[in-house]
């Protein structure tokens, strides 16, 4: 499962189209208590561009992007090693458990995620975006939202590759600014013009798009779901 995070996360930085979807049925095991369930695959997958969120549009929307065990609630995010399993099946029994439970999928997975160490790594920021991106609602209501991910896009753009160090800028930047943050939208989106590489034209019309919605992000073509290109 861990595989797929990172895969939906790379996504946002291809802008090209990769195969057209074809969904399937696999089953798959709750490794705490072992309930079997069945999720939605594909064997391929096309990209179709982006939202000013960044979040890529796709052939496969149908897939079950993040499997949930349905009697304990788990969210299958990574493949867990045995200690980890371990460690997940007492944390289940516990009350603190029964109190995340009223928490979206993905913002168990990330709370879940820190029960297991992780803390501003790959894993926690991949599940904090994935809950912008799905979750919306969920995610700007949950407690100190911005401030996580602000924490969380810090230490990413610290080891991110040159080519998407200003996409992940500017997807915070955009993020700032639905928050009516934008003093420190201005800040990571200089942060992105630093970082664009020359030449990269999808880069220079995403931060273009997002500069000109600084005092327009009531209009159409500044919403969330307004396409990129």
């Amino acid at each position: 499962m861990l595989r797929k995070i990172l895969f939906a996360a790379l996504l946002l930085l291809s802008p090209v189209a990769l195969n057209a979807g074809t969904p399937y049925e696999t089953e798959v095991t709750c490794p705490v208590g072992g309930e079997v369930f069945t999720v939605t695959d594909t064997h391929s997958c096309s990209t179709f561009g982006r939202d000013m969120a960044f979040r890529a549009r796709t052939s496969c929307e149908f897939v079950t992007r993040l499997p949930v065990c349905p009697t304990n609630g788990l969210p299958l995010f990574m493949d867990f090693s045995e200690d980890q399993v371990a460690t997940l099946g007492a944390f289940i029994a516990s009350d603190d458990y029964a109190t995340m439970r009223s928490l979206s999928p993905w913002l168990r997975a990330y709370e879940l995620a820190q029960v297991l160490g992780e803390d501003k790594s790959p894993v926690t920021f991949g599940l904090l975006l994935q809950a912008y991106w799905e979750e919306e609602k969920a995610f700007f209501d949950y407690p100190d939202a911005i401030s996580l991910m602000l924490a969380e896009a810090g230490a990413e753009a610290d080891r991110a590759d040159p080519e998407g160090r200003p996409y992940l800028q500017g997807i915070i930047a955009y993020m700032l600014l639905r928050s009516d943050r934008p003093e420190e939208a201005d800040i990571w989106l200089e942060k992105a013009r630093e970082s664009q590489m020359e030449g990269d034209a999808y880069a220079e019309t995403y931060l273009t798009r997002i500069e000109a919605c600084r005092d327009a992000m009531e209009t159409e073509a500044c919403q969330p779901v307004a396409r990129v290109d």
